[in-house]
């Protein structure tokens, strides 16, 4: 997954699943990464929104590895 915020910072995480609210509208994202608040490899998450802190939801990316046959 790539995601990028408002404000221009982007990062690469392994996605892990989309976070919710009681409509079931995407709110956020769970992934694997490494950054400084993990303490290296570890879990994290982030909003998905219009605010700076938020991933920018015309910004976000996932796809699916493929090892083609042979």
């Amino acid at each position: 997954m790539q995601a990028w915020r408002a404000d221009g910072l982007g990062h690469s995480m392994v996605f892990l699943g989309w976070q919710r609210d009681e409509r079931d509208a995407i709110t956020g994202v769970d992934y694997w990464s490494s950054q400084p608040w993990t303490d290296g490899i570890g879990r994290a998450s982030s909003t998905i929104g219009i605010d700076e802190a938020s991933f920018d939801p015309s910004q976000v990316h996932v796809a699916r590895a493929y090892c083609p046959e042979p």
